[in-house]
């Protein structure tokens, strides 16, 4: 009797605690769950990349702030270093132990990187990267909040012809995809200027009407024309 008093007591404790304590699903813990408080990620080799679109999003949607997050995907064959990060009337998402300002060190090819920012009003923000080539080619990301049109919300540029950029949104649009990678090589091949082309254009044509003029008029050729039709008359 003690013994089956003991089991029953052993199943009610395992019950009052599995509905006291919910374990989380994978689905709660990338989104997180308002109701309970904390906020939970994936845990990864780079929670950065991970976190901060889901942290930056709950936290203007909880604070009805604005949110841009940047993820910058590095495929271009060299290392990607951060020269310049500027926010006008904002600021980087840093809460729950999770720093979502871009990063200073090196961004290694084939690897990608996350940066969050967050505000109550109206925001700009920019980031200049150096593309460490041969050249130090360099690119710009730009964009703003409130937006009115989609072509607002960023803009970007690139130094030389040598790579291309690629644009995704996601979660809401609130997140930008930025994928920097290589340009075929014949996008790399410079066009010469309309400068430099018309007046060479002009040049040859000049001198083509030069030479069809010089042999109308050649009077050694009409003299020989002249013969040639007499003494096809005379035969």
């Amino acid at each position: 009797m003690f013994l089956k008093s003991l089991f029953f007591d052993f199943i009610i404790l395992v019950l009052s605690l599995t509905f006291v304590y919910p374990t989380l699903s994978e689905e709660d813990a990338l989104i997180g769950i308002d109701d309970i408080g904390p906020f939970f990620c994936r845990d990864g080799k780079d929670p950065n990349l991970y976190c901060c679109p889901l942290l930056s999003h709950r936290l203007s949607s909880k604070r009805d702030k604005y949110c841009v997050t940047i993820v910058l995907n590095n495929k271009s064959g060299y290392d990607i270093t951060l020269a310049v990060a500027n926010l006008e009337n904002g600021e980087w998402v840093n809460d729950y132990n999770i720093s979502c300002e871009p990063q200073t060190g090196p961004l290694p090819n084939m690897q990608s990187e996350a940066f969050s920012s967050i505000t109550s009003h109206k925001m700009q923000g920019l980031t200049t990267f150096i593309i460490d080539d041969y050249s130090s080619s360099t690119f710009t990301i730009s964009w703003k909040v409130p937006i009115t049109y989609s072509d607002d919300y960023f803009s970007y540029s690139l130094s030389g012809m040598k790579y291309n950029v690629d644009f995704q949104f996601g979660l809401e649009d609130t997140v930008l995809q930025a994928t920097v990678y290589k340009a075929p090589f014949y996008q790399t091949i410079p066009l010469p200027s309309i400068w430099v082309v018309a007046p060479v254009v002009a040049f040859f044509s000049f001198l083509f009407c030069c030479l069809n003029c010089s042999k109308v008029n050649d009077p050694s050729r009409n003299h020989f024309n002249s013969r040639a039709h007499h003494s096809y008359n005379t035969v």
